[in-house]
């Protein structure tokens, strides 16, 4: 028997009872706690064990005509390279913790180059944060 599906409803014991019963789609739904749809879908279905949830088909996937297109459109990206001293700058919102009283934000530059990281968190994004972390920053 495989192993049934964490938010199953239903179980396959279940299942068997509700396709072997002869009450109405009604009763057994309420009985079971599940909708008529339910009901109706394990009445139709041959096993009562849970299907793949993946899909039949994948829509996304390319002919050789597709992809030989997109493979002559694509074009070929390098990363840059970058001098030292190039700074990459941005602001997070840190989640509260328990015992704290407000939000915290996190300040982060990291140089492009070196891959050197200076952070600083501060109790709002306001243009004075970001002024002391610039300045910190020593930019």
């Amino acid at each position: 028997m495989s192993e049934v599906h964490a938010r199953a409803r239903t179980t396959p014991r279940i299942r068997l009872e509700i396709k072997s019963s002869t009450d109405s789609m009604n009763v057994l739904a309420k009985r079971y706690h599940i909708s008529r749809l339910t009901v109706r879908k394990w009445k139709r279905r041959e096993s009562p064990e849970d299907r793949s949830h993946r899909p039949h088909r994948l829509s996304t996937t390319l002919t050789a005509e597709q992809e030989s297109v997109v493979m002559e459109a694509a074009p070929i990206k390098t990363f840059k390279a970058y001098e030292p001293g190039f700074v990459h700058v941005d602001i997070k919102y840190l989640p509260q913790m328990p015992g704290e009283t407000q939000r915290r934000y996190l300040f982060v530059g990291i140089d492009r180059a070196t891959r050197w990281v200076f952070l600083h968190i501060y109790t709002d994004q306001s243009e004075s944060s970001s002024t002391d972390f610039l300045r910190r920053l020593k930019l």
